[in-house]
């Protein structure tokens, strides 16, 4: 909850299905506790709502990727310039390589 304070934002992503998954349930909680601090609505990266498939190839197509999640990142970032600049005042960076938005520190 704090870190949405500090953002005003938040990107849930998980390897479970989207719908009814634990991203849901932390959407459902940050709403709870902090929507008035939202600037943009929650947005969540999840399987999608399907059997997994068996297949190795087919298995790393349904569980999301890194990309899903940069272009979330991405997408919350340029849609909306004031949770861009509160996480620029909180001194958070979207880092590429990492895939991560993380506090100026290398991982």
């Amino acid at each position: 909850l704090n870190s949405v304070k500090k953002t005003h934002a938040l990107v849930v992503a998980h390897e479970a299905v989207k719908t009814a998954g634990a991203g849901a349930e932390i959407a459902a909680m940050v709403a709870e506790e902090a929507l008035d601090y939202l600037d943009a609505p929650i947005l969540r990266v999840g399987a999608p709502y399907c059997p997994v498939p068996f297949s190795p190839p087919l298995e790393k197509a349904y569980i999301p990727g890194a990309d899903q999640i940069v272009a979330a990142v991405k997408s919350l970032l340029a849609t909306n310039p004031a949770i861009a600049a509160a996480a620029a005042r909180v001194g958070a960076v979207f880092n590429p390589v990492n895939y991560r938005l993380a506090a100026q520190e290398p991982r």
